[in-house]
């Protein structure tokens, strides 16, 4: 159990008998079942879909449609799950609502803001994390919200309440965060992105390899109306970049972040792009494709994490249609190369700095 969870497990008592609403960082399953058992109902919002996905299979609940913007609940009622970017599914009709800090500061603002029009009358929001989560240097950010006390400090973490300064009518879904243009190569692309979004404020370095190296070599690697599948879209860039260079290409966009999949469908709206956009945790909700293209991410907070893109690895033979590949950059220090070594009979390594290396896999 983390610090941050037995913090809150601590102060059970807070949530006895309460309707309750917990999003944030819900990796705790035991976190969540203490609550379950204290609680009159149990609402979680998850940001990450494989999060929801393996929620609803702990309580053994209904899947709903494989897209942004769902819902399910068990037939008491007693829990509900959603999956958005956005507040503006759930009701408004909770005791407390709790988030447990993210990583993002602007992320965890723009939360508890949203989180606000989720009480009830005289409802208590609430606030949990670690100290080296940042969760300190918080405290000038939240007297923008309201007053706040800290109700318990143990085990280098905080639990706060804080009392909103109003209760605004409408709602106050997330905003973007950054915006900046992408005018490579003949295009003129604005991209706009939700807090917490992978490479915020610029194009990041890997992709933009990824996507000179595209360039470099698009008529030998992309032919008309394939069918291609960005994993990790994050905002979408890759596929934005393929669509308006060749707008034959059925393109498709994934992620497991509610957060980047709301962007990419936004990006794809402004720059009047048609592409495909659906949650799936790496290959699990996706049919088969020409080409399979990722800047895929390792990173679980600081933890270097690959297991999620091995199975990238595993599985993309099952999704590739006859001649079909896998491109994708990585940082050079992952060792990558023996892992599609093991799952293709061809594997290329086409460009490679100090930094980022690109492979092409058949």
């Amino acid at each position: 159990m983390s610090n941050a969870s037995a913090i809150i497990i601590k102060n059970l008592e807070i949530f006895a008998n309460k309707k309750v609403l917990i999003t944030g960082n819900l990796a705790d399953r035991e976190l969540i079942t203490k609550l379950l058992s204290s609680v009159s109902s149990l609402a979680i919002w998850c940001f990450d879909y494989a999060e929801y996905i393996a929620f609803i299979k702990l309580f053994n609940l209904k899947t709903p449609n494989n897209e942004l913007n769902s819902c399910t609940f068990s037939e008491d009622l007693k829990i509900t799950l959603y999956f958005s970017a956005q507040s503006s599914i759930i009701t408004r009709d909770f005791d407390i609502a709790l988030l447990l800090i993210t990583k993002t500061k602007a992320l965890n603002i723009a939360i508890l803001n949203a989180l606000t029009l989720k009480l009830l009358p005289n409802g208590a929001l609430m606030l949990a994390g670690a100290n080296d989560e940042g969760i300190k240097g918080m405290e000038k950010q939240l007297k923008d919200i309201g007053s706040y006390k800290i109700l318990d400090t143990a085990r280098k973490c905080r639990l706060y309440a804080i009392t909103p300064a109003e209760q605004i009518g409408n709602e106050q879904e997330l905003t973007f965060a950054s915006k900046y243009s992408f005018k490579d190569y003949g295009l003129n692309l604005t991209i706009e992105q939700l807090p917490g979004v992978f490479s915020a404020k610029c194009l990041d370095e890997g992709t933009q390899m990824l996507l000179t190296y595209l360039e470099e070599h698009f008529n030998s690697i992309i032919k008309d109306n394939m069918q291609i599948l960005d994993v990790g879209c994050g905002c979408g860039i890759i596929g934005l970049y393929l669509k308006a260079k060749n707008p034959t290409l059925k393109i498709t966009a994934t992620d497991v972040s509610a957060h980047a999949l709301y962007s990419a469908k936004h990006n794809a709206q402004i720059n009047n792009l048609n592409i495909n956009v659906f949650p799936s945790d790496m290959l699990k909700s996706t049919a088969k494709y020409d080409l399979i293209i990722s800047n895929p991410p390792f990173h679980a907070g600081i933890e270097v994490m690959l297991d999620a893109t091995k199975s990238l690895f595993t599985d993309a033979i099952n999704h590739l249609l006859p001649n079909g590949s896998l491109l994708i950059v990585a940082n050079s220090f992952l060792p990558y190369n023996q892992a599609l070594q093991e799952n293709f009979s061809c594997v290329s390594l086409k460009k490679a700095t100090s930094k980022f290396k690109i492979y092409h896999a058949f």
